[in-house]
């Protein structure tokens, strides 16, 4: 069994005939929203209820006022014609004599007065001047009026057109920004979000990016959103910001250029790491495509990768990458024709840049009696293999070279009677000489570490004295010899 619906004693009627029940928001039988036919019908008591002069037609709207009980100040229109209606039919009994139906007019007269003073003068003073503004073209009064006007002859219906029309006239003063605000507030008069949007490009033509972006952030469009993205970019554009420009623009899919801006960001990530990080350079420039001289810069990177080699001391490498670039490509003071000669005159060095493994060593320790300068020693004369050398010649920005490296090589610090109590430890130490213009035949390590170069090796010498007692002292020495090329730098 359905249940019947209940329906006050003066329910709302539907335009199409249906009748809301009390909790009904929309019609059954059409559709039609409750809400806009209160609206509708308030505004219609409203203007003829200060005209209506018949008894049936105040009746009649009267009637109406109980459809929509409750809404905004209707019980205070009730009681105006209610008040009216009482005037009226005391007037149609004609029962008085002349005296009191002049008094009676009188009253009526007094009634409407108070009644006026009640219900039209708090708000007809600001429709009136918002009338007035609106027509004078001063929006922003106009909007203020209407709003002190609480809806007074419908003039919150009046708000939207106006603020619309505010909107227009900013957008004719080119104040995108405030233009857009204003059509926003117009509830979507007419074209409103075309207009807004219209607002935002205009701002993007003027450059104006953070105002373009705040303007289509008003919209909820797909587009508006890409529009957003596309004006973040070119904001990030301005402060050169281009890992922040990239990300948006490739969220702005194919509006305005964005494919270019794309493009331009990767140029200027790739440049800008040309100095610092030529992986990350080479993948910008190749994202670059045909924006610009990216494919020239590309062969930069590898000029730059030369330059890098060179200046870790990587000589060899170096100019054989230097060899395989156009004589004429140069960038920051760089030239690769002018670095293969520079090299190619700088033979010794890049003879000696490499990793070299001993080829003869002997390493001793020997005990002497001072008092007849006897002695007795152990000693390693077979080559031991663990002994290496490494060395790199590193490129200055002036031409000269940087000699650095480590070697490694076996040496006593005791001495015994006992060969299995005196063994040779490994050590390692590091060398560097700057400002070289050509290759030193001895280098110092320390007081007791010498590096010599002859024929192309090294030979690393080391001797320390230990004045362990007054009449015997022990001296170890170490003669390493590095002649055999394991890897070349």
């Amino acid at each position: 069994m359905k249940k019947e619906k209940k329906h006050s004693t003066m329910s709302l009627t539907c335009s199409c005939g249906a009748i809301f029940s009390d909790d009904q928001q929309f019609c059954t039988n059409c559709g039609a929203s409750k809400e806009d036919l209160q609206k509708s019908r308030y505004k219609d008591i409203c203007e003829k209820a200060k005209t209506a002069t018949s008894l049936k037609e105040l009746e009649g709207l009267r009637a109406s006022c109980d459809t929509i009980s409750g809404y905004r100040n209707i019980s205070e229109w009730q009681a105006f014609l209610d008040k009216k209606i009482e005037i009226l039919k005391k007037k149609k009994k004609k029962k008085a004599g002349r005296i009191i139906g002049i008094s009676s007019a009188a009253a009526v007269l007094v009634a409407l007065a108070v009644l006026f003073v009640i219900f039209v003068m708090p708000y007809l003073p600001h429709f009136m001047k918002a009338e007035k503004a609106v027509k004078s073209g001063d929006y922003v009064l106009a909007i203020e009026e209407y709003k002190q006007a609480e809806g007074f002859l419908g003039s919150d219906e009046k708000l939207p057109e106006t603020y619309y029309a505010y909107g227009a006239a900013l957008q004719d003063e080119e104040k995108y920004l405030d233009a857009a605000n204003a059509f926003n507030d117009s509830e979507n008069h007419a074209d409103a979000e075309t207009r807004i949007a219209d607002c935002g490009k205009a701002l993007i033509q003027k450059k104006q990016y953070g105002d373009a972006s705040k303007v289509f952030s008003l919209l909820s469009t797909k587009e508006s959103k890409a529009y957003v993205n596309y004006a973040n970019g070119m904001e990030q554009v301005q402060k050169k910001n281009y890992v922040k420009a990239l990300e948006y623009f490739e969220k702005a899919g194919d509006v305005e250029d964005s494919a270019q801006r794309i493009d331009q960001a990767h140029y200027a990530l790739g440049k800008e790491a040309l100095s610092t990080d030529t992986d990350s350079a080479r993948k910008h420039l190749q994202a670059a495509g045909d924006y610009k001289d990216a494919k020239n810069l590309l062969k930069v990177c590898d000029l730059m990768d030369a330059e890098q080699e060179a200046q870790a001391g990587n000589l060899n490498k170096a100019l054989s990458m230097f060899k395989k670039l156009p004589a004429n490509l140069s960038y920051n003071k760089i030239h690769a024709g002018e670095r293969v000669k520079l090299l190619e005159n700088s033979q010794p060095f890049l003879n000696v840049c490499g990793k070299w493994r001993a080829s003869k060593n002997y390493i001793e320790s020997r005990n002497v009696y001072i008092r007849t300068g006897s002695w007795d020693s152990w000693y390693l004369d077979e080559v031991e293999t663990e002994q290496t050398i490494t060395v790199r010649c590193i490129l200055n920005r002036n031409g000269t070279f940087t000699l650095k490296g480590t070697v490694s090589y076996y040496y006593f610090n005791n001495y015994s009677s006992l060969s299995s109590q005196c063994k040779a430890r490994l050590t390692t130490e590091s060398f560097e000489v700057k400002n070289l213009k050509t290759l030193p035949t001895t280098v110092r390590i320390d007081d007791s570490t010498t590096l010599t170069l002859a024929n192309g090796a090294f030979s690393v010498k080391y001797s320390y004295r230990d004045d362990y007692s007054v009449h015997f002292y022990n001296v170890y020495s170490s003669s390493v010899t590095y002649g055999t090329k394991l890897e070349k730098y």
